[in-house]
């Protein structure tokens, strides 16, 4: 599991974070802090329907509601676009697991899950 963070431009405060093997561990506050994201994209690799849930907290506690959850059948990719996007107050936290709904733990098998975002 790699999660890295790269600022996109010097001159703008976009920053990209990426998640090259998501799992049902939270992986928290992953831009540092309060951000607004534009854009999600999902591979899943794995050989299970999965759900990315997003949190906005600095833990991705599935005690607290997530914000945003996609299904990504097993095999597909996903890649979301939100002009006006969706902001995230406390932090931006997210989980990849195999349960529907907002509650789950279980870690996708057989493959890994990317997940990436794009925030400012």
């Amino acid at each position: 599991m790699a999660l890295t963070s790269t600022p996109l431009d010097s001159r703008f405060s976009d920053v990209a974070v990426s998640q090259t093997a998501a799992t049902g561990t939270a992986d928290a506050d992953v831009f540092g802090g309060a951000k607004t994201i534009y854009s999600v994209h999902i591979n899943n690799a794995s050989s299970n329907v999965v759900y990315v849930k997003f949190y906005d907290d600095n833990t991705g506690n599935d005690s607290t509601a997530p914000v945003l959850i996609f299904e990504v059948p097993n095999g597909a990719t996903m890649d979301v676009t939100m002009p006006d996007g969706i902001a995230f107050a406390t932090g931006v936290s997210w989980r990849c697991v195999q349960e529907a709904g907002t509650s789950g733990g279980t870690s996708p098998a057989g493959g890994n899950v990317l997940v990436e975002a794009v925030g400012s």
